[in-house]
C-alpha cells in the first residue's frame, strides 16, 4: 500500500508548535535588541560628531578673530591673569577696537561664558555672553594669553561630550606697537 503525500499532509499536526513559536519569538527579541542598541550607539555618535563640530567651529571662528586681530594690531594687552586681551587695530570703523575673553564657565549665570568678543569704542568692555557654548578650559597650567613683545600666544581647550578640541597659537603683530597704550578702553 503506498501513502499518497496529501495522506501524509493530513496526518500532520497543522500551525506551529509551542517550541516552534517560543524559538520564533527569541530570535525576533535577539534581532530586535540588535536594532536597538544599533540605533542608540549611531545616535550617541551622531550626537558627539555634531558636538564636536560646533566645539570647532566655534574655537576657529573666535582663534581667527583673535589673529586678525593681532596681525592689525596697533596696541595690545593682555590682563595678568591671561583671560583677556585687548587690541586696538587699524582696521577701523567698529573693528578698531577688539577684546577677547576667555574663562571658565559660571554655572550661576550662563550668560558670562567661555568665551566673548566684543567690539567696542571707548567705553568699557561689555561683554555680551559666550561666543563658544562648550565649556572653555587651559591646557594645562598655561594661561589663555600669554604676550612676549609683538607675539600673543592663545592656548585653549573646548570639552565636547566625546573628547576636548584644542586650539593652541601664535600670532605677531605686522605693525610696530604703539607706546601710547589703548585708547580704545580707560
Amino acid at each position: 500500500m503506498t501513502v499518497h503525500p496529501r495522506d501524509r499532509l493530513a496526518d500532520d499536526d497543522s500551525g506551529l508548535s509551542l517550541i516552534e513559536l517560543i524559538v520564533v519569538l527569541l530570535l525576533m527579541g535577539i534581532l530586535g535588541s540588535l536594532v536597538v542598541m544599533i540605533f542608540i550607539n549611531s545616535w550617541n555618535t551622531q550626537r558627539d560628531v555634531t558636538t564636536t563640530s560646533t566645539a570647532t567651529n566655534e574655537g576657529q571662528h573666535f582663534s581667527l578673530s583673535v589673529e586678525r586681530a593681532v596681525r592689525n594690531a596697533e596696541a595690545m594687552s593682555v590682563s595678568a591673569d591671561g583671560t583677556q586681551l585687548l587690541v586696538r587695530t587699524t582696521l577701523g570703523g567698529a573693528k578698531t577696537c577688539q577684546a577677547f575673553k576667555l574663562q571658565p564657565a559660571d554655572i550661576a549665570d550662563p550668560t558670562k561664558g567661555d568665551a566673548a568678543f566684543i567690539t567696542a569704542g571707548s567705553s568699557a568692555p561689555a561683554w555680551h555672553g559666550p561666543t563658544i557654548l562648550h565649556e572653555v578650559a587651559p591646557i594645562g597650567a598655561a594661561k589663555y594669553f600669554a604676550r612676549d613683545g609683538k607675539i600673543i600666544t592663545y592656548r585653549f581647550q573646548v570639552d565636547t561630550t566625546s573628547a576636548p578640541v584644542t586650539f593652541d597659537g601664535e600670532v605677531t603683530a605686522r605693525n610696530n606697537l604703539s607706546e601710547d597704550g589703548l585708547t580704545c578702553w580707560s
